[in-house]
């Protein structure tokens, strides 16, 4: 009887609407579910971007690494953290490079090449954005001891652990 076989392939399409509609719902800017194991993990890949600023890894390279899938990687990184990896890694050239003028170690092209940009005016432009002001007025302000460029949130990135 082809009843039998009718039921199956319906049991089968339901399963996979439904697996595709978790996919879905998990793309789309909710939660998924970490493990201490993922925490730990991500927290790794954090320090190890941190440690590379300047030739940042490739996706590819930090799933092989730390033996964590893309999808994973990616949104648990952005769970966590509440930014995407590419948004953390310009994140944190940046605010390496003004901790680099407040301790007075380079100059403004210096600083940019440290960090791995190539071009001085993007560098400039991205830390204006950043920041409000330029590296310019960054070591200027630092220098006359002025507190403005003082108050700048250090760690803003904080570890929320979910589930």
């Amino acid at each position: 009887s082809p009843q039998p076989l009718f039921l199956s392939g319906v049991a089968l399409e339901f399963l996979a609407l439904a697996i595709d509609s978790l996919y879905k719902y998990l793309e789309h800017g909710h939660l998924i579910r970490l493990e201490k194991r993922d925490i730990s993990v991500l927290e790794k890949v954090k320090k190890y971007i941190e440690n590379s600023i300047a030739n940042p890894p490739p996706i590819e390279e930090l799933c092989k690494k730390f033996y964590i899938n893309s999808f994973k990687l990616k949104k648990g990184f952005k769970q966590i953290y509440g930014m995407t990896i590419s948004g953390y890694i310009q994140y944190y050239r940046l605010y390496y490079a003004y901790n680099c003028f407040l301790q007075g170690d380079a100059n403004v092209s210096e600083c940019a090449w440290k960090v791995g940009y190539t071009n001085v005016s993007h560098f400039i432009a991205a830390f204006r954005r950043q920041f409000g002001f330029t590296p310019g007025e960054c070591i200027r302000n630092h220098k006359e001891g002025l507190s403005s460029t003082q108050h700048i949130d250090t760690n803003p990135v904080q570890i929320e652990q979910v589930g």
